[in-house]
């Protein structure tokens, strides 16, 4: 989306499914050790899961907001989660 930030699609993802997607990409990227300079760092993600589905409630415009906005809750409640919908 921008700077730091991606978005992805789960064409027909239940909720549930897209959550845990979600979980599992924000484990492996924890699980990830780079080094930088000798030193190793950790990266974590903070991840926002909005829900799109038929009949739709929300546009798209709106899917995404919704996602940004658990995606910075994610990050005032600590990092490094997913929050969903």
């Amino acid at each position: 989306m921008g700077g730091e930030e991606l978005l992805i699609l789960l064409k027909g993802a239940p909720k549930a499914v897209a959550t845990s997607q979600a979980e599992s990409i924000r484990a492996a990227i924890e699980a990830q050790e780079i080094e930088v300079d000798s030193a190793v760092i950790n990266v974590t993600a903070s991840i926002g899961v909005a829900s799109f589905f038929r009949p739709f409630t929300l546009t798209a415009t709106e899917a995404i907001s919704k996602a940004d906005m658990l995606m910075y809750k994610a990050k005032e409640s600590g990092r490094n989660m997913v929050v969903s919908d």
